[in-house]
């Protein structure tokens, strides 16, 4: 009866500790994500921005 208790409390510690984990790495790869994702759009602004520098000094030329 003991045994059983045990083993059954173990199988229950291993199911909530993957779920666990599970949750830990999803949460990991949706910060990741908007990490990345913030870190185009930043060098899709610097990118835009020299562009428009580069453009106002070639009117400024004519």
């Amino acid at each position: 009866m003991l045994l059983m208790l045990q083993a059954i409390s173990v199988e229950i510690s291993r199911v909530v500790t993957a779920v666990v984990v599970f949750c830990i790495w999803i949460w990991i790869a949706a910060f990741l994500k908007m990490k990345v994702e913030r870190g185009i759009k930043w060098i899709g602004n610097q990118i835009r921005k020299r562009r428009n520098v580069n453009s106002i000094h070639k009117k400024r030329q004519k």
